[in-house]
């Protein structure tokens, strides 16, 4: 009905229209008329939709109503399942007990024969297993009856070396006790002997006092008279003057010598003067005139008859003789002559390393734990028994150690790996060859600084109190030795001296480069120029220290870190310092630490040498840091070009 309406309604409006179409209002008529149309339509599609909703909707819950019944099928269809699976079950159930009953007996039997069979072949099994684990404990048993056999035997042995040192022990405290009771006995000799001294030196000096009271009485009576000779007629009744002093006897003689000899000073021999012999002062003068010819003659023959009898001999006096340079130490200058400088560096250098690589040491100081060879073995080497094995490398620090066979004969094998080493290189690593001589005394001086550095901590006998320092005192002496030299060495190895090492290192490195135009020449002028840069004040600070190394104490020197410097100048000085090191003895040892340095950076470095979290840290507490220490940027192209160049 609304649809009939709505089409009477249209064609009513549409004639309606077709009549006015000659008003004015005709086009505006015509777009009502339009949009009516438009909207009319819409609502048709609109009912038409809706009319297709209520059809879908009437389809939907016909078939929700459909579903529904099949659920209801569904839920009485399971039911009866269910319950047919249950009687299935039960009726199962009887089945099984039924069938268990029937094979019960069957079970029994085959189980019984399973384990007869399981037991028989477990019990072989078993007896298989033990019987190679018996075999094995047996073999390992015969073994260990050996070794035990052997242990015991080396425990024999060690008790006899400890009953033979317990033995040497006792004989050294007996010879140390016998020692210190010489000891005793000489300081009460020596004490008495000064007092015997003391007591006859009183008495000499009053003897002595007598005597020249004498002497100067006798001189009185022999003063040359500077006259004519007398008349032997009637001056000389006994007979002429024969020119001896015959008031002085020969036991006289005699007896002021060995009074000359006694009053000479000399150590531990007591002065006792001799009486003067009776009857031996003359009652006259004798009177002497050199003017005459006879007299004099005679007068010299006395004299040589008394220089023939106290056998007095000509000794020539000159100055300080001059020190001879021995064999080697000659060897060494001359082959030092036919090289240069840096030659001679290079090969001290090389020997060093072979030193420190062959006795597993980085310096000197290593050696202070160091285990030489026993003295058995050295003694026995001494008097024709082995020496070392070959590859074995083991020194002897006892007394004589300079001149032992057995340093001797291992000083003899590193010098031959040493000049081998050099022959298999083919060109003798680019250095004139050098004598054999000159070789072993490079390394006889390494092996005295280590048998230096290895006595210091050994135990010395302490002559005040006539005993072996401890341990403990042993240690104390040298630490406090180390001490005093490592104060000396921190003082030398200051900013200034370390930073004119480096530059003497880089120099010397540059004019070796400059010979054999090496491609990394560039690199160690960076590095001139770095310095310069850097100066004093760029170089690590260090403090004294010491730690403990395989239970020894080692001196070392902490170096200290400078936070403001860029870590890439770190690594330039380390390989300065490591090419420094080749051409010297190392004095200790030097550990890099996280400690920061407390000294300021210089004035007037370039940007680049900064670290750049410490310069912008630096730089937000102090804006005006570049200002007031005059950063650079100049050389940061030059830094950056010789990096990428390395």
């Amino acid at each position: 009905m609304e649809d009939e309406n709505m089409d009477g309604s249209h064609d009513h409006s549409t004639s309606h229209k077709k009549q006015a179409i000659a008003t004015p209002e005709t086009g505006l008529i015509e777009e009502l008329c339009t949009d009516i149309n438009v909207y009319r339509d819409r609502e048709k599609t609109l009912r038409e939709q809706a009319r297709a909703a209520r059809s879908r909707i009437q389809c939907l819950e016909k078939n929700i109503l459909e579903l529904r019944q099949e659920q209801v099928e569904l839920r009485r269809y399971q039911a009866e399942e269910l319950q047919s699976v249950q009687n299935h079950a039960a009726e199962l159930a009887a089945n099984l007990d039924q069938l268990k009953a029937d094979q019960k007996s069957d079970e029994k039997f085959i189980l019984q024969t399973e384990i007869a069979q399981y037991t028989k072949t477990f019990e072989e099994d078993c007896k298989t297993f033990y019987t190679e684990q018996i075999n094995d404990l047996q073999h390992r048993l015969n073994h260990k009856e050996t070794e035990l056999g052997r242990t015991a035997a080396l425990v024999e042995k060690l008790n006899q070396n400890l009953q033979q040192l317990v033995n040497q022990q006792q004989h050294l405290s007996h010879r140390d006790a016998e020692l210190v009771q010489l000891a005793k006995g000489q300081q009460a000799q020596l004490a008495a002997a000064q007092q015997a001294l003391q007591a006859s030196n009183v008495e000499h000096a009053k003897e002595m006092a007598e005597k020249t009271s004498e002497i100067m009485s006798l001189m009185n009576k022999l003063k040359t008279q500077a006259t004519a000779a007398p008349s032997v007629d009637t001056d000389f009744p006994v007979g002429p003057p024969i020119m001896v002093p015959r008031f002085l006897s020969e036991g006289k003689r005699k007896t002021r010598r060995v009074d000359k000899f006694l009053k000479t000073p000399r150590a531990g021999v007591p002065i006792l003067p001799l009486a003067v012999a009776p009857g031996t002062i003359p009652e006259e003068a004798v009177n002497f005139d050199p003017k005459e010819p006879s007299s004099v003659e005679a007068m010299t023959a006395l004299i040589r008859q008394v220089i023939g009898e106290l056998n007095i001999q000509e000794v020539q006096v000159g100055g300080k003789t001059a020190r001879v340079p021995s064999k080697g130490a000659q060897a060494v200058k001359e082959q030092q002559a036919k090289m240069t400088a840096e030659e001679d560096g290079l090969y001290k250098r090389s020997l060093r390393e072979t030193w420190r690589s062959t006795f597993e040491t980085t310096c000197s100081e290593d050696f202070q734990g160091y285990e030489p060879v026993s003295a058995d073995r050295v003694e026995a080497c001494r008097t024709g028994g082995a020496g070392p094995r070959p590859g074995e490398f083991i020194l002897d620090f006892g007394a004589g150690y300079a001149k032992s066979l057995w340093n001797r004969k291992t000083m003899r094998a590193v010098v031959d790996c040493f000049l081998a080493a050099r022959e298999a290189s083919g060109n003798g690593w680019g250095l004139p060859p050098v004598s054999r001589v000159y070789v072993e005394e490079q390394f006889a001086g390494q092996l005295k600084r280590s048998q230096q550095a290895w006595a210091i901590w050994q135990p010395r006998f302490m002559q005040t109190e006539l005993r072996y320092e401890t341990s403990e005192e042993a240690t104390a002496r040298a630490q406090g030795y180390v001490a005093k030299r490592m104060v000396k060495v921190n003082n030398t190895s200051n900013k200034t001296r370390k930073l004119e090492k480096r530059k003497k290192i880089v120099g010397k490195i540059i004019n070796f480069k400059l010979k054999s135009k090496d491609r990394d020449l560039p690199t160690w002028k960076f590095f001139r120029e770095l310095l310069q840069y850097l100066g004093p004040g760029g170089m690590s600070s260090e403090e004294p220290a010491t730690e403990i190394q395989g239970g020894w104490p080692q001196s070392i020197f902490r170096v200290k870190v400078c936070g403001w410097r860029v870590s890439e100048v770190k690594s330039y000085l380390r390989l300065i310092d490591k090419a420094g090191t080749k051409d010297r003895s190392k004095a200790f040892r030097r550990v890099d630490t996280e400690t920061p340095g407390s000294a300021a950076p210089p004035k007037g470095l370039p940007q680049s040498l900064y670290d750049p979290n410490w310069l912008a840290s630096t730089k937000a507490e102090n804006p005006e840091f570049e200002e007031e220490w005059e950063v650079s940027r100049e050389a940061f192209q030059l830094l950056v070009a010789v990096v990428n160049e390395m």
